[in-house]
């Protein structure tokens, strides 16, 4: 064979190998398109939530806890504090990891308007990401931000429902390169609101008492959010490990800790506030500072999925549920229910009942196990006490467990069954 002829040969298996190759990458690409694009979008989302990363270059805490050395908010400038764990579905259908300033009104009465008072820096502090919150279809609602920021390596906080930042503030998330950005739908008593949420990361130190803004100012703004994680602390699990989609949430802790014992005096009186009843004016003081992950394994309490939902989206809440203790009156227990429970004939609310230790009815949550039993519930709707609603459960292992509404409108006797129950895991 000439050289010519030869090269020829040579260029005709290079060109079959080639074609060979791309045919097995289309076929790939045709049979498994989002193989590569999801597996990068659970690294991004597991960098994008492994809250403490961003701060690892900071100076430790040691095991110093005493770290805000000031009031972020005079104690004249708001009524109460809600402890940890609130549930208010569905934009918390989960407790809350944030204990909630209850800013005052201008006024007499829940519709006078909520005054708007300024927030200073509690520590010396390093700022890490703001957050711009906007309502996008509703004009009742006031713009806001989430400010983040660290007090060491091992300790983040956050305030939210920030209205007005200061001007070093402002013109930091201005001037900071554009991030990410997520619109997502809550559903209140008024409908739904769609939102828009854009973050940026920020580097900002700010001092010891420096203006960071203002609470309140507008009804969405009536609470200031105060968050605090420690990743000192043993943490508090989720029942399974899969759910590690906020890698912050087991090392809640209460802000409140955190203050000298001089500094939190100030405050933890005014722990409590209405309570699960929406018909007494009377303020109830909360013996703890609550919690926020309540899981515990094997049982029904704690915080539930319901089935399909891909787990990197679960940490938005409104499709889920939550089986918890009050936060205020933390003797009593709550069917927390998301938008996913209404075709069971369960509305999303918040359902109480004071816990029994014994039997089928109002048993405890944390005595509820895949015991083959269907346990039920006569509850209170915090909104609307004079209609009780009737709701069963049953766990058929220790991760699933099936809700319905009962017709009824107490439990009686029973026996209680299922026919068009709503599924969750854990």
């Amino acid at each position: 064979m000439s050289e010519k002829g030869f090269s020829k040969v040579i260029l005709l298996g290079i060109i079959a190998v080639l074609a060979l190759a791309g045919g097995i990458l289309l076929f790939l690409g045709r049979n498994f398109p989002n193989t590569d694009s999801k597996k990068a979008e659970e690294i991004a989302s597991k960098a994008e939530n492994n809250y403490f990363e961003d701060v690892s270059q900071l100076p430790s805490c040691g095991d110093k806890k005493e770290l805000f050395t000031a009031l972020p908010l005079a104690v004249e400038n708001f009524t109460t504090i809600d402890p940890l764990g609130l549930v208010s579905p569905t934009a918390h259908t989960f407790p809350a990891p944030h204990i909630y300033f209850r800013i005052k009104r201008e006024g007499t009465g829940f519709d006078a308007p909520v005054a708007k008072v300024p927030l200073y820096a509690p520590a010396d502090i390093t700022l890490t990401k703001i957050n711009l919150i906007r309502a996008v279809n509703s004009q009742e609602f006031t713009d806001d931000a989430a400010v983040h920021f660290a007090l060491c390596s091992e300790v983040k906080a956050y305030f939210d429902h920030v209205v007005n930042l200061a001007p070093r503030l402002q013109t930091a998330y201005d001037t900071a390169p554009a991030g990410n950005c997520d619109e997502y739908t809550l559903t209140y008593k008024s409908g739904p609101v769609n939102w828009k949420k854009c973050d940026k990361k920020i580097e900002l130190i700010i001092s010891r008492g420096e203006l960071i803004g203002y609470a309140g100012g507008g009804q969405a703004q009536a609470a200031l959010d105060f968050g605090t994680f420690d990743s000192r602390i043993k943490p508090n699990n989720y029942a399974s490990s899969k759910r590690s989609f906020r890698d912050e949430l087991p090392y809640s802790v209460c802000p409140l800790d955190y203050f000298s014992d001089n500094l939190s005096g100030f405050y933890r009186p005014k722990l409590g506030g209405y309570g699960l009843s929406q018909t007494s004016d009377a303020i109830i003081s909360s013996p703890t500072c609550g919690k926020a992950l309540q899981d515990i394994p094997g049982t029904a309490k704690g915080n539930w999925f319901v089935l399909g939902v891909d787990t990197a989206r679960s940490s938005h809440e409104p499709p889920h549920l939550a089986l918890v203790q009050g936060h205020i009156q933390q003797d009593l227990q709550v069917f927390s229910s998301g938008d996913s429970t209404q075709k069971s004939g369960l509305g999303s609310g918040v359902y109480y009942f004071t816990p029994l230790d014994s039997g089928l009815v109002n048993r405890d949550f944390s005595q509820v196990k895949p015991d083959g039993n269907v346990y039920c519930y006569n509850t209170k709707n915090n909104y609307k006490e004079d209609e009780p609603t009737t709701i069963i459960i049953q766990l058929t292992n220790s991760e699933t467990l099936r809700i319905e509404r009962e017709e009824a409108s107490s439990c009686n006797n029973g026996p209680w069954t299922f026919d068009k129950e709503t599924e969750f895991d854990r």
